[in-house]
């Protein structure tokens, strides 16, 4: 239940900084993304 509360805040903090950064604006996000999961990025 706990990972799955952190996923679900993982996928609200990667929705937000979609939306302040857009992929046109920072072309290195989706690199960054693909490359590790946002969950882990957190911690």
């Amino acid at each position: 239940m706990l990972f799955a509360m952190l996923n679900r805040f993982a996928e609200l903090t990667s929705n937000l900084e979609a939306s302040l950064a857009p992929e046109h604006l920072n072309p290195t996000r989706s690199a960054d993304d693909s490359a590790q999961p946002s969950i882990i990025r957190l911690l």
